[in-house]
């Protein structure tokens, strides 16, 4: 291998490295985006899970729940959330929890078969 070889061979590896930042940084703003984006939204159309699944896929319902709680009007949106949003939003939050718990039951209940260790 020559010297030109593995000075191209340093720069494919600081391109990989660079194309992970990049993918870091659009997702960073990906996310940046979702938010304005749910926050720019009026409220009450917030309840309908099709709305909330369009304008901000990668953000989940606690989370949108929590961030609407969080909220504080400005001169941008002065109108607060209105609390039926919030009802709506925590009651569906409630319908998912047993979902939940049934699947983390079936993962905590599977058998696992473990290795015999000796120790010598």
């Amino acid at each position: 291998m020559d010297a030109a070889e593995s000075e191209n061979d340093g720069q494919d590896a600081e391109d990989n490295g660079d194309d992970r930042i990049d993918s870091a940084e659009s997702d960073c703003f990906k996310l940046l985006n979702e938010l304005s984006d749910l926050l720019m939204l009026p409220k009450d159309m917030l309840i309908e899970k099709s709305i909330r699944k369009e304008v901000c896929p990668s953000i989940g319902l606690p989370l949108v729940t929590r961030i609407l709680c969080n909220f504080t009007p400005d001169e941008f949106c002065p109108d607060p959330v209105p609390g039926m949003v919030l009802e709506e939003l925590n009651s569906e939050i409630d319908k998912q929890i047993p979902i939940v718990e049934n699947a983390l039951a079936k993962m905590i209940n599977f058998p696992l078969a473990v290795k015999k260790y000796n120790h010598y």
